[in-house]
């Protein structure tokens, strides 16, 4: 727990004490430097100290040092890395278990002081081992809890369908080839045990389910250190919060059948919705704020309500209700909403009662339309090729208009018997704002 650079510090502390002319009698100085501690005078006991010890070089007098020296009551990190030395020198004089211990405990002492928790956790176990002692460990356990390899937290990941209990420690755990099912304890059956990264994480635990988990005595590390003592921990995996969600990005639907959309919710029996319509004047701005077929940020709703979409419908839906699970419903739009004429949709779901912030909107994209088009793209231009969505035939006769990133016209073309049109390539060469949208 020692560097290369605490030894050397300790080193150039003995080299350096003061050298006198006279000197007195180490055992008269030791006793002086007890008096002075005692009238508190730490800085003038440090002096006789260093004289007593440029005389006999005991580990005895080096401890005192740096006893002297953590009891100072202004002191600070010069002051504890002077105890350190002092108590490195002491250690490392000494061959008696006893005094060594307190060495070690000087050692803890002026490393937490200098923020070195976790060094000094090593210290006082190397203490606790050569030579045990009660209130030693009483000093241990407080370091662990503090500093050691320990049981920082737990989280409880239930918003999804297979929940888990997660427990945070202070460092990694082993990656790989350590089994941690044996430091757990747990009155439960079928569980999985995985670690991920500093966590310890338990899938196959149940929603709305209380759980008492143990872990005991000795789970590793990755850096070799163990648990000191059992931890016990009360977990609670609440039931999955009421969501609403839309399991598709997109969907084209014929304007001559029905409209219906499927929708998903958890623990929700009923979905305020919104329908709005995208006019064709503003779908190239919907692609260029990058909102079409996809989320509506929270933060950027005003704007797609008051400036890009209009509303068509507002209302309620009644979803099936599975406890804890996903239970997908249709959602028979044209029933509230009447015929839907052509165009770009967005259907907007919303748990009810709740801050749109913490639980944000379900957008649904779709397209009302009889065309059903696609695209191919070469040397020779832009092929489109049109199609009904209602008999699958090809359509005559449809008016194609490419448009470019300047929302400006590039062209106008008609599709033939075969439902087949062509733009030029000159027009597919365009750059900046004359690209073909």
């Amino acid at each position: 727990f020692l560097d290369s650079a605490d030894l050397e510090a300790a080193q150039q502390a003995a080299r350096s004490l003061p050298v006198g002319d006279r000197p007195e009698d180490p055992d008269a100085l030791a006793e002086r430097a007890r008096d002075a501690e005692a009238a508190q005078e730490p800085e003038f006991a440090l002096r006789l100290l260093a004289e007593a010890l440029s005389v006999s070089d005991t580990p005895e007098l080096w401890a005192q040092s740096a006893r002297v020296g953590l009891a100072m009551a202004d002191g600070g990190a010069q002051e504890a890395a002077g105890a350190l030395q002092a108590a490195t020198n002491a250690y490392l004089r000494s061959d008696d278990p006893a005094l060594r211990a307190r060495t070690l405990d000087l050692m803890a002492l002026a490393l937490e002081r200098l923020g070195r928790g976790e060094a000094a956790v090593q210290a006082l176990r190397l203490a606790t081992g050569t030579a045990p002692d009660a209130g030693l460990e009483a000093r241990l356990a407080q370091l662990e809890a503090q500093y050691g390899f320990r049981v920082i937290d737990h989280d409880i990941e239930s918003d999804g369908p297979r929940p888990r209990i997660c427990v945070r420690f202070s460092d990694p755990l082993v990656a790989a080839g350590t089994d941690y099912t044996g430091y757990l304890g747990i009155a439960a059956d079928g569980l999985s045990v995985t670690p991920e990264g500093d966590r310890l994480c338990l899938a196959g635990v149940s929603h709305g389910t209380r759980y008492r988990l143990t872990l005991r005595a000795g789970l590793p590390a990755a850096s070799g250190e163990t648990l000191s003592r059992s931890v016990e921990i009360a977990a609670y995996v609440r039931d999955r919060p009421p969501t609403a969600r839309f399991p598709g990005q997109g969907y084209v639907l014929p304007a001559h059948g029905e409209v219906a959309l499927p929708i998903v919710g958890i623990n929700l029996p009923e979905v305020a919705l919104v329908l709005r319509r995208i006019s064709d004047r503003n779908l190239v701005r919907t692609l260029r704020e990058d909102l079409f077929a996809g989320p509506v940020p929270q933060y950027r709703q005003d704007i797609f309500e008051s400036e890009i979409s209009e509303v068509v419908w507002r209302g309620h839906a009644t979803l099936g209700v599975e406890l804890n699970s996903d239970v997908t419903t249709r959602l028979p739009l044209e029933r509230q909403t009447g015929p839907l004429e052509p165009g770009v949709y967005a259907l907007q779901a919303r748990v009810p009662d709740t801050d749109p912030y913490d639980t944000p909107m379900a957008t649904q994209w779709f397209v009302v339309s009889d065309l059903g088009i696609t695209t191919l793209e070469g040397a020779d231009g832009l092929h489109v090729f049109v199609r009904s969505l209602a008999t699958t035939g090809p359509l005559e006769g449809v008016e194609l208009t490419l448009i470019s990133q300047a929302n400006a016209i590039l062209g106008a073309v008609y599709t033939d018997a075969a439902g087949r049109a062509n733009f030029g390539p000159g027009l597919m060469q365009g750059t900046g704002s004359m690209e073909c949208g």
